[in-house]
């Protein structure tokens, strides 16, 4: 609690700042009013939570920590010292404290989640994976548990039962990104070779496409390309899609990937300037087609769009 006798005015300035996005202004004055009242709750939750925000963890986890001196049950604070903690290589300390959050809160799903990650990191994997099992009991929506199971379970060399962990994480949150990248990495393995899972990858993403799911398409080219990343079939197939999808700033992005990696591939040069001539950049659009036709001088229907894109170039402003 704060001195009766101690004014609250910079602490009140430092909500006011905390909450315009000032956070050094707010900073400074919750460390100003700590100075006259070292024991004050929301100053030192604040403080803390300021720093872990900015993964500055050391300074984070001494205030929670000084936070806790105040309430001892503020379970919240437990949980976010201890991944402080973690965050800092510290992992025996945090499974103590998130043990102490379980302790006051036994059902609380975030200090399960992160105890079982730091029992991972120490490789004590038969607990990890009976922590990740307990929380799924309680919150079986939670995606990233599901995710960080299928990585105890690959630690483990179960790769089928690590599969089926990330498929859960995906059908629960199909961009989650750490998900999708572990399921294509252990699909690799158990396909023999990264490369034959990504070509398989890319044909069930062109499958799609020939059918018209484009939107179903691009998960699959993205598991190619992350377990191929020089892909360049991969990435001309993706630019394809987006570019049919009418999503053109990205798919100008993936040709230029691919053109990066190959530059002699006239369609790619020719699709580029599609997207361009659709984006109305005109000069870059004849450009594009003037290198297709250079790798290809009789690609059918390139010279008609380029010579489209000069006259463009020509045209004067719209009013």
């Amino acid at each position: 609690m704060s001195d009766p006798g101690l004014s609250d005015l910079p602490l009140e300035e430092a909500r006011t700042l905390l909450q315009a996005g000032r956070v050094a202004e707010a900073t400074r004055l919750f460390h100003e009013f700590l100075r006259g009242n070292p024991r004050h709750f929301e100053a030192l939750q604040s403080l803390a939570t300021i720093y872990f925000q900015n993964e500055q963890f050391e300074q984070a986890q001494y205030l929670f920590g000084e936070a806790l001196l105040v309430d001892p049950l503020y379970v919240d604070g437990m949980c976010l010292r201890g991944v402080a903690l973690l965050r800092l290589g510290r992992s025996k300390e945090a499974v103590s404290i998130f043990e102490r959050a379980l302790a006051v809160k036994p059902d609380f799903v975030e200090a399960l989640c992160n105890r079982a990650t730091a029992l991972m990191e120490m490789k004590q994997l038969d607990e990890a994976l009976a922590g990740f099992d307990s929380a799924l009991a309680i919150n079986p929506g939670h995606a990233e548990s599901w995710n960080n199971r299928g990585n105890v379970l690959s630690e483990m060399e179960r790769l089928e039962d690590a599969m089926v962990s990330y498929e859960r994480a995906l059908a629960i949150d199909p961009n989650l990104p750490e998900a999708r990248r572990n399921r294509a990495e252990t699909l690799g393995y158990l396909c023999g070779s990264g490369s034959t899972f990504a070509d398989m990858a890319y044909s069930r993403g062109i499958a799609l496409m020939s059918q018209g799911r484009l939107e179903e398409a691009l998960p699959h080219f993205d598991e190619a390309l992350l377990v191929r990343p020089n892909f360049v079939d991969g990435y001309s197939a993706r630019a394809r899609t987006l570019a049919e999808l009418g999503r053109l700033e990205e798919a100008l992005a993936y040709f230029d990937v691919a053109l990066s990696l190959d530059a002699d591939r006239a369609e790619n040069w020719n699709m580029r300037g599609d997207v361009l001539s659709h984006l109305k950049r005109f000069e870059e659009a004849a450009e594009s087609y003037a290198k297709a036709l250079s790798l290809q001088p009789d690609f059918v229907g390139v010279a008609e769009k380029r010579a489209h894109a000069l006259d463009e170039i020509k045209k004067p402003p719209a009013p």
